[in-house]
């Protein structure tokens, strides 16, 4: 009787095939009835539903075959068992007969399927001692095969999962941010958000109070002046934008910036940064200011030094300053027909079109890909397009044709005095 004990298969088997499946004088029916009363418990199981029948027999007996010829249960289950076998303790005759009879009759089965090896005891003793998933995962790497895996072929395995950990644990070490990835229902993951409350809470350390928190949440950095908070970040080397070490504000990951001015700085240094700007705007507002004050209107003096300008402007200072440019609301129409009303900046200088990412989406127009740089003042590259479209541009009312206009490619060269520019000091503060 086989009752589903892979360490018994092998006998069974060959009993059956011997007595039953060899004999000329059986049919299959008949066959089919002595294996199903050969059988009981989960072997039983597998064919219980199956009618007895002539046809059923060759299915019935694969179906059992297969399931039990598996190599790599029968090995691991054999080894497994002599690994449990109990220990005798004393001199006890009869223990040590039972020992030795358990350990050859697991010994004859190994050696039966020709897995009575130095690999195959290794890899067993080694699957029992790691973790059950590790376990699972290897199963799912090797599959079903006819022969039981080398040692090798297991410490491979081993190697890369060890790698891969590795990796994953260095990953989840340097992960700071205080985002946790929402699930359905906008709850954070359970595992997620406990990983990175540990990490954060172990790894933030305030500069100036030495309490876990980061300095942007320091109390006792916020009660300081503004020139105070830019000493001690200078002091400390911290990044203006996160107020954490080891970079920059331009390599900074911090994605905000200031809430003031949208620059690449805290928005509790603002005050301290942006007071320098204007102290140097009003002094040479002030420095300026006595020698234009007469002056209302720009007044071309014959005399005076001139200078060339090819349809630009400058003033010597390196203040930062923001410049109004001329938009105006279009109808951009692409080949397809599809039409947007989008706001164009006006660059009399520039001699090209360019269309936002944003702006191709709405329009849904046809892209080419291409390689071109956008250079500006002094050869300099902005920006690199990487798609060219057909667009067509129209006016928002629809009155009136379009007008193509060519390149611009030469410009008239004029002379204005120096002393003109002082009018416009006027309206730096504009």
């Amino acid at each position: 009787m086989f009752d589903g004990d892979y360490k018994d298969w092998t006998q069974f088997k060959d009993l059956f095939e011997a007595l039953v499946l060899r004999e000329p004088t059986l049919t299959n029916v008949q066959k089919l009835y002595y294996l199903k009363t050969s059988l009981s418990g989960s072997a039983l199981a597998l064919i219980k539903n199956i009618a007895v029948t002539d046809a059923n027999f060759t299915t019935a007996w694969k179906i059992i075959s297969d399931h039990y010829q598996d190599i790599q249960i029968m090995t691991f289950s054999l080894i497994f068992r002599m690994l449990k076998l109990k220990p005798v303790s004393g001199e006890n005759a009869s223990a040590l007969e039972s020992l030795i009879a358990q350990t050859r009759e697991i010994v004859m089965s190994l050696e039966n399927i020709g897995q009575f090896t130095a690999d195959s005891i290794l890899v067993v003793m080694t699957l029992l001692r790691v973790d059950p998933q590790i376990r699972k995962h290897w199963e799912e790497s090797i599959g079903k095969r006819d022969n039981f895996p080398a040692y090798h072929e297991l410490e491979t395995f081993l190697k890369n999962k060890v790698h891969a950990l590795s990796v994953a644990q260095a990953k989840s070490g340097i992960t700071l941010s205080s985002d946790v990835p929402l699930s359905k229902g906008g709850k954070s993951k359970n595992v997620e958000s406990k990983l990175t409350t540990h990490v954060s809470t172990a790894s933030l350390t305030c500069y100036l109070c030495s309490q876990a928190h980061s300095v942007a949440s320091c109390s006792k950095f916020k009660s300081l002046n503004a020139a105070g908070r830019l000493d001690f970040v200078k002091s400390q080397r911290l990044c203006f934008n996160c107020l954490s070490k080891g970079h920059i504000p331009s390599t900074c990951k911090r994605r905000s910036s200031c809430t003031n001015c949208k620059k690449r700085h805290n928005s509790l240094l603002h005050e301290a940064l942006a007071q320098p700007q204007l102290d140097a705007r009003n002094n040479l507002i002030d420095k300026t200011a006595p020698e234009c004050s007469s002056v209302m209107t720009p007044k071309l003096n014959p005399n005076a030094p001139t200078f060339s300008t090819a349809h630009s402007g400058c003033l010597n200072s390196q203040l930062n300053r923001a410049a109004l440019i001329a938009t105006a609301w279009v109808r951009v129409r692409t080949t397809a027909g599809n039409e947007q009303c989008l706001r164009a900046i006006i660059d009399s200088g520039s001699e090209c079109s360019l269309l936002s990412e944003r702006g191709s989406q709405l329009l849904r127009v046809p892209r080419s890909e291409c390689s071109a740089s956008i250079s500006g003042i002094g050869a300099t590259v902005s920006g690199v397009v990487k798609h060219a479209a057909r667009i067509q541009v129209l006016p928002p009312d629809y009155t009136g044709d379009p007008i193509f206009v060519e390149v611009l490619r030469g410009y008239a060269t004029l002379k204005f005095s120096k002393n003109g520019f002082c009018f416009f000091l006027h309206y730096f503060e504009a």
